[in-house]
């Protein structure tokens, strides 16, 4: 993977959608996605998936069926994993 690609999939991801009530976080999702828009990671809390372990916090994990319990929740936590991801893949 180029550099470029890189910084485009770190760009895709800074739009999160965020909905605030005071201080406090009530809604997320986070989406990492490749240069042609393909899913890598995308975190989010809506409350649909009541079978994972610590609902509503989950991802999506190279695809939207893939399903997996997330403990990222703020966006410096979930930029910590890409880029660890990125280091690994260097």
């Amino acid at each position: 993977m180029r550099a470029t690609e890189r910084l485009l999939e770190i760009e895709q991801l800074c739009e999160p959608h965020l909905q605030r009530q005071a201080e406090h976080l009530e809604r997320y999702s986070y989406y990492w996605l490749t240069s042609t828009n393909t899913l890598k990671i995308g975190w989010d809390n809506a409350p649909h998936h009541t079978r994972l372990e610590n609902f509503p916090h989950h991802k999506h994990v190279g695809q939207m069926e893939n399903r997996q319990p997330s403990f990222e929740t703020r966006l410096e936590e979930v930029i910590k994993v890409i880029f660890a991801a990125l280091s690994q893949s260097h």
